[in-house]
């Protein structure tokens, strides 16, 4: 489901939804990650990342090209998330998320 406004009465996922977290940086796809609803609350909703998810990142992922990949562009390519079981937690009307 996509969601056009930054706000919602109704959260419109229900737990065990699938999702896509999606990272937007300069008017470009940052990142893409499949995700799973973990809670749903009025102002929170909790989405959960395994280990061993494939998602979508800008091919290069070396420190050294992230200036250069920032000022030229990037491509994007597929890699495993292998930092461990993660939790992002994302309010309404929050620009960004945390990840426990």
């Amino acid at each position: 489901m996509s969601v056009s406004s930054t706000s919602w009465a109704t959260p419109p996922w229900d737990e065990g939804d699938s999702v896509l977290l999606r990272e937007i940086f300069r008017g470009r796809l940052w990142t893409a990650r499949p995700a799973t609803v973990a809670a749903v609350r009025d102002n929170l909703v909790a989405v959960y990342l395994a280990p061993g998810t494939i998602f979508t990142v800008p091919a290069d992922t070396s420190r050294d090209g992230n200036l250069e990949r920032l000022a030229q562009g990037w491509e994007l390519g597929d890699h495993e998330w292998r930092r461990g079981r993660t939790l992002h937690l994302q309010r309404p009307d929050v620009a960004h998320a945390i990840h426990l």
